[in-house]
């Protein structure tokens, strides 16, 4: 496939750019706006050279791609608080309670204990400020309010940075809630909302109005919790609700992706309009009309999903698409793509951090690019077997597009995909179109009762049939192993394989070697970064988790055996990271050397050797330990205490470290203690 306008490839490519080295801060702010008043200045000029000029030179190509790099710059870090003077945090001190003037712009899944929102922080006290927080409101059956967008509040409570994980390679929440622009977190009771009301409605709001209003004139007929819950996340884009079990299951089955709305239900409901609003273009006007009336519905199918992230992405992609028909521009797939692209990272260019913003252009750049190729293998002659192929070719070309960056955020590989993807595509096509029908024929008051319970009866399949995938546990391989450096090589290797497959020049055979041979090096490289000898003391409240890689084996102290929640939340990530597979589990020694040091762990009664100096001493299990004296007698290093031990006991042995000025690290405050 020809690029027809390769401009706005390059231009997106080199603004992404500018927005991953701002992320890394590599550039100083200041460095780039007199670097942008330069470039414009420059650019200018060139242009204006290069507007007489027959045969261009490169000077003003350069400068373009300089200029998209240096906005991509400039406008992460004016997104950056420490660059918003108006910015809550300014004005804010920690553990410091004021009166917060606040509205709901969003409402997040809730956990066993919090109902969460993300706020606009409106007022610090008598000041007016800016910026978004994370609001969570403690469950209290006692005293329950429901709140929605645009709702605002006035509460008294500290403002607290939300805190990274606390153990390597495990989920951290503070690193998701910064792709949403959110640094800070609120924590309050019930009884800490002073007051609260209902504020001046966005469209936002209204749309989740909209939205909960099908929902609940649904629920009136609906027959099980499991289907009227996928109903809700298939149709209107809201999985909140959902059972953990059941979404496990769609998980391991790889086909999660359908139950957030996103490009693919965008793109089954714009091939829907396409079918049914064709005969428009039979009457005067109609091929103006046409994609003009497509556009407003998808907007509207946007609108009563709730103007999420993903489905405003999708919709702007297909609203691209609708309106070059209109224009009756012939014009490429991945140039519509990638200017979809540019607008949104433009917009909002933190964007380009959230997985599902990279996973779904991905896999729709693969699409478009590869599906072709894929397709071309083999010629189907019936209507079924053309159907099914395609499906299949799509499928592996999107599994293609996406397999590095999955297996790097994921860490797992679901074996069936294609038997899934092969039963559920044309099954969501089948459930969208009668997901409108039957939100159509609800509001109209006309829905039939069979119609309704055959509707129900194919959500109910989709459901045994997802079942009976997952249970398939031995094709879902998990826990694997694949770092940033072998996603970055993948893909250029891929990039290679596939270009050699659509020109097969010398000179791609050569890209195609030098990558393969770079993806080999980097994985000898990974072997060999993963097998230098580390100790890992793990943060655990209420248990001791001690590791170490030496030799190139892992080993593990723990207070008592766990192969629960807290071993897949802790130490799972980290084997994970390090390509470790099995572990030697040990019980906890008092003594025991790491790269020459002897490590003491005193017992729960304080008891330690004296006989020689000791290099570190970490205390577990609030031992009752007397480290004045210990400090005295073998003059240790540093002294760890771990999350097994009471924040007044720690607090204690940091003092009494400070007055002998012995260095002092506790997990619950820095994390876990890494030492290479």
């Amino acid at each position: 496939m020809r690029f027809t306008n390769f401009a706005i490839v390059t231009f997106s490519l080199f603004l992404s750019l500018g927005i991953l080295t701002a992320s890394a801060k590599l550039i100083p702010f200041k460095i780039t706006i007199y670097g942008l008043i330069s470039c414009w200045i420059l650019f200018t000029a060139f242009w204006a050279i290069a507007r007489n000029q027959l045969v261009q030179n490169s000077y003003f190509g350069i400068a373009s791609y300089l200029m998209f790099f240096l906005i991509g710059v400039v406008h992460f870090q004016l997104n950056d608080p420490q660059h918003t003077k108006r910015h809550f945090s300014h004005f804010h001190t920690p553990e410091t309670y004021f009166q917060i003037e606040l509205k709901i712009v969003e409402q997040l899944k809730s956990d066993s204990y919090h109902n969460k929102y993300i706020i606009d922080v409106i007022g610090l006290g008598n000041t007016s400020v800016t910026g978004k927080a994370l609001l969570q409101i403690r469950k209290d059956t006692a005293q329950f309010i429901d709140h929605f967008i645009d709702d605002r509040l006035l509460i008294s409570a500290q403002i607290s940075e939300i805190r990274p994980a606390l153990n390597p390679n495990q989920f951290d929440y503070s690193k998701y809630m910064r792709t949403k622009g959110v640094f800070h977190q609120i924590r309050i009771w019930p009884r800490d909302i002073l007051q609260y009301n209902s504020g001046k409605t966005s469209l936002r709001g209204i749309a989740e109005r909209v939205r909960k209003q099908i929902i609940d004139k649904v629920h009136v007929r609906s027959k099980g919790k499991n289907e009227f819950d996928i109903f809700k996340a298939l149709v209107l884009g809201n999985r909140m609700e959902i059972d953990r079990d059941l979404y496990e299951q769609y998980i391991n089955a790889g086909a999660v992706h359908i139950l957030a709305v996103s490009g693919l239900h965008v793109g089954l409901f714009y091939l829907i309009l396409m079918l049914v609003l064709r005969p428009i273009e039979r009457y005067p006007y109609g091929s103006f009309l046409l994609p003009l009336l497509i556009i407003f519905c998808l907007w509207v199918y946007a609108f009563i999903t709730g103007l999420s992230e993903s489905v405003i992405r999708s919709v702007t992609m297909f609203s691209l698409f609708a309106f070059a028909k209109f224009l009756h521009r012939r014009t490429n797939t991945i140039n519509i793509l990638f200017l979809s692209y540019f607008i949104l990272i433009l917009i909002s260019p933190i964007r380009l951090f959230r997985i599902g913003f990279q996973l779904s252009y991905l896999a729709v750049f693969f699409i478009l690019w590869v599906q072709p190729l894929i397709y071309s293998l083999y010629r189907p002659r019936s209507f079924i077997d053309r159907m099914l192929w395609g499906i299949i070719s799509v499928s592996i070309a999107a599994q293609l597009g996406i397999l590095p960056l999955s297996l790097y955020y994921f860490h797992r590989f679901p074996g069936l995909f294609l038997i899934t993807n092969s039963v559920v595509l044309p099954f969501l096509g089948l459930l969208l179109g009668g997901g409108f029908l039957i939100i159509i024929l609800t509001f109209i008051k006309t829905l039939p009762e069979f119609v309704f319970d055959v509707y129900w009866l194919m959500i109910e399949l989709l459901n045994n049939f997802i079942e009976w995938v997952s249970a398939n546990d031995s094709f879902i391989i998990e826990n694997i192993h694949f770092s940033l450096e072998k996603t970055l090589f993948s893909y250029l290797f891929l990039f290679a394989v596939l270009l050699l497959w659509k020109v097969p020049k010398y000179r791609n055979i050569i890209f195609c070697l030098s990558s393969f041979l770079l993806l080999i090096g980097v994985f000898i490289y990974d072997n060999y970064k993963n097998s230098r000898n580390e100790l890992v003391i793990f943060h655990k409240v209420g248990q001791t988790n001690i590791g170490f890689i030496q030799s190139w084996k892992f080993h593990l102290y723990r207070s008592y055996p766990d192969s629960g929640s807290s071993f897949e939340r802790i130490i799972r990530p980290y084997m994970t990271s390090k390509n470790i597979q099995n572990f030697r589990e040990i019980e906890i020694p008092e003594l025991f050397y790491y790269n020459r040091d002897l490590v003491c762990i005193p017992d729960s009664n304080g008891a330690y050797p004296t006989g020689e100096k000791l290099d570190w001493v970490i205390l577990t299990n609030n031992s009752k330990v007397n480290l004045e004296r210990l400090i005295i007698q073998v003059d240790p290093s540093m002294i760890i205490a771990d999350g097994s031990n009471w924040i007044t006991m720690v607090e204690r042995w940091k003092s009494t470290c400070i007055k002998y000025d012995i260095p002092f690290y506790s997990t619950a405050d820095s994390g876990a203690f890494i030492f290479q």
